[in-house]
């Protein structure tokens, strides 16, 4: 796709159309890019350069992306649901010209596609970095840390690039798992009279942060896009592990829900044995709580 303007140096990048008016219309949810490389009298011509090209003047070791073609991966992408469409977990890829569109019942990766990260590259391969996690995960099991023990198992299931691939989605959960517990902190600063937040007991304790029916209030106070933010329609219950001396994450987040006026569970007693249920991950509210990270809202 070629775009012509009489602009000087646009560099722009293109949401997918269905992202349009929703919380993931952001700058860095764009797939694509274009920047001028001829002008033809006084026609100034784009060419598709992939996701974010480098800026004027800086030279980045990472691929060109010139032609390459872009696949967007999330299941409910065509939903009249807006639940649906904003929770679906989104992943992108990139291939040279002429791959196939790969088989749904394989893993693109597997197939000559290469992962996007939210900068719009591809990720920088490191080989041996699934075996590596699983001998650290394995490491923290021995000291007996239940946060850790999925993980080690997904890995220990995999091999060769299938291992790496599966290390860098825990990665991205146990960054996910640091925005989860900064939202649970927003929300318990924003109404600390009915968000309650407690840490369980050594030696490997949790931050448990119970957050009742509260989305039509915070949707009142100022959050972009009210709409989005009005749908909690449950009572939240995030539980995430506290950090170590060291400041690392031994494990990923986990997110109850329960039905509206549920009070906060008994602190002695698993939350599954009453009454919650674990969020999967295209369910709406885990992105409704990662929107609590991205602004500015004033204390209440």
């Amino acid at each position: 796709m070629v775009f012509e303007t009489d602009d000087d140096d646009a560099e722009f990048g293109l949401p997918h159309p269905r992202w349009v008016r929703t919380p993931v219309d952001q700058p860095r949810a764009a797939l694509y890019a274009y920047r001028k490389v001829e002008v033809i009298g006084d026609r100034h011509r784009y060419r598709y350069l992939g996701p974010w090209p480098p800026h004027r003047g800086y030279r980045d070791p990472r691929p060109d992306l010139t032609g390459w073609d872009v696949l967007v991966v999330q299941k409910e992408l065509y939903s009249d649901d807006r639940r649906k469409l904003w929770g679906s977990p989104i992943r992108v890829y990139a291939a040279p010209p002429g791959v196939p569109r790969p088989d749904p019942a394989r893993p693109p990766e597997e197939q000559g596609w290469q992962e996007l990260t939210e900068g719009g590259w591809p990720r920088r391969s490191n080989p041996g970095q699934g075996a590596f996690l699983q001998r650290r995960l394995a490491r923290w099991m021995a000291e007996g840390n239940p946060w850790v023990v999925e993980h080690w198992r997904r890995l220990a299931g995999k091999q060769g690039a299938a291992k790496d691939v599966e290390a860098e989605r825990i990665d991205d959960e146990h960054l996910q798992s640091a925005r989860l517990a900064e939202a649970a902190r927003v929300l318990w600063r924003l109404r600390r009279k009915v968000v309650v937040s407690w840490t369980s007991d050594p030696p490997f304790p949790a931050t448990v942060t119970y957050i009742p029916v509260i989305g039509q209030d915070l949707a009142a106070i100022g959050l972009a896009y009210p709409e989005w933010v009005a749908m909690q329609d449950r009572v939240l219950l995030v539980v995430c592990p506290e950090r170590s001396a060291g400041g690392e994450l031994l494990g990923s987040a986990r997110v109850y829900g329960a039905p509206p006026a549920t009070p906060p569970p008994d602190r002695s007693v698993a939350p599954e044995e009453q009454g919650w249920v674990e969020l999967q991950e295209g369910d709406f509210l885990i992105p409704w709580l990662l929107h609590m990270t991205m602004w500015e809202v004033p204390h209440q």
